[in-house]
Parts: structure tokens; sequence; C-alpha cells
């Protein structure tokens, strides 16, 4: 168990002014079974904002910009107690046990499987994670959020979010329930992605991307079926911007008050 100072800031430019600008943020974390919230504070640079959640019982911000703009500035700074695994939690637990368009397998990915036959379920996790990490090289500017798991997997390069839907096919496959979780975690910049999976009645946390089993230095802000569940920023306005430039930076320390 530790207690986290976190700090997430989004900076949001267009490259001309757009107007009624209706956006959803998820970049909340919400008390669980796996962490407690202890404290949040949220600024934006927006005329409206709510706080709700989705189906998946994430907290969103959603809200809106009327006037001409060019930039949404969202800064979320708190503290989280985390315990993060094992626990139990089986809701829309059938749901994750399904592909996706995102977290289809394709032939390719059944070499990295094993015979697996005296292996415990986390054994086999283990062990497709470090596959997956070897396997795929890091790599930023060559996907992006529509790319599925099998386009990266061929591509044998990709970021987090690549990583993760790729042990999420390979897990689904040997029927194995997980799920996507988007967060941040000590020592990244950008918000991270790992991969919760349904073993023996309780959730565990591996993250593909960095060959480890998720601590207490990770923070949780969604989950869901895939990337797409679980976008930080979504949103529609009316303008003739052509691109969006997003600068983040993300702070996250113990802390012993």
């Amino acid at each position: 168990m530790k207690k986290l100072h976190f700090q997430y800031q989004l900076n949001i430019t267009l490259d001309s002014e757009i107007n009624h600008h209706y956006f959803s943020l998820k970049c909340l974390p919400k008390t669980d079974k796996g962490q407690t919230v202890l404290q949040v504070k949220t600024k934006l640079n927006a005329d409206y904002y709510s706080i709700s959640q989705d189906s998946f019982s994430n907290k969103m911000i959603y809200g809106y910009k009327e006037q001409p703009h060019q930039n949404l500035n969202i800064y979320v700074e708190g503290k989280v107690e985390t315990h993060r695994y094992p626990y139990n939690d089986d809701h829309l637990l059938s749901i994750y046990k399904l592909p996706t368009k995102y977290t289809q397998i394709c032939d390719e990915m059944l070499s990295l499987l094993k015979d697996y036959h005296d292996c415990t379920e986390f054994e086999i996790a283990q062990d497709l994670m470090s596959q997956i990490y070897h396997y795929m090289t890091y790599e930023k500017n060559i996907t992006n959020t529509n790319t599925t798991a099998s386009e990266a997997f061929k591509l044998k390069k990709g970021v987090c979010q690549d990583y993760t839907q790729i042990m999420l096919s390979l897990l689904r496959y040997l029927k194995i329930p997980c799920r996507y979780v988007a967060g941040i975690m000590e020592n990244e910049q950008y918000t991270h992605a790992w991969v919760e999976a349904y073993l023996n009645n309780q959730w565990y946390g591996f993250d593909p991307t960095n060959d480890k089993c998720v601590d207490d230095m990770y923070i949780v802000f969604a989950r869901g079926r895939d990337a797409k569940d679980t976008l930080v920023n979504k949103g529609i306005y009316f303008g003739n911007s052509q691109s969006e430039k997003h600068e983040v930076k993300i702070v996250v320390e113990e802390c012993y008050d």
C-alpha cells in the first residue's frame, strides 16, 4: 500500500479557432477496490463542466466551450492511496471475455502461444507479458488510436496501447477474461496502459510495455474492453481546424503525509 501524489496536465492547442466545443475527458481516478482517492481538484478553462460516469463506471468530465478559442487546458491534482492486487470484482466480467474490433487475434500472434498444460493461469499471463515485451519494439508515431492489435503485431512496433491490446487478444483467445486499463504511473511522461486479467476469481495487473506486474505505483483512470473505451480526450467542435497539438505533463510520486 502506498500514498501517491499526482498531477495531470493536458493542454490542447488547435491550429485555428473553433467554437461550440463539446468534450468528455477520462483523467480522474475513482475509489474502488484497488485504490482510494483521498483528495482531488480539477481546473478547466471551459464555460461549463461537470463530472459523471460512463457505462464502465469510469469517472469522466464532460462540458463545453461556446466562444471561439484555440485551446483547452485541463489540470487534475490529488492524492491516492493504492492497494493494487489481487482483488475480486466481477463487474461486467462476461463482456471482458469477448474480442473486440481492436483485439481480434491473427494467425501470426499464435506463434507466441506455448504448451501451457502444466501452467497456472497466472504463469500463462506472465509468460505472454514477457514474450510481447521482447517481441515488440517501443516506438512512437508508428501507430494511432485506430490501430488494431493484429496491425501492431505485424509491425512489431508500437506504444503501450498496442502492447496491451495484443496481450488482451491472446488472453481472450485462451478464454481468460481481461480488460484494458488506462492511467498513470511513476516515471512516465504520458498516460499509460496495461492489462488486468481475471485469474482464479481475482484481478491481477500486467504491464507488457515494461514486462512487470503492476504494483502500487500505478493510478487507474479508466477501464474498458480496449483503448477506445478509455480515451482520455474525446470531443466535437465546429470550425476549420485541421490539426491538434497535445502537451501532457504528468507527475506521480510517493508522499508520506
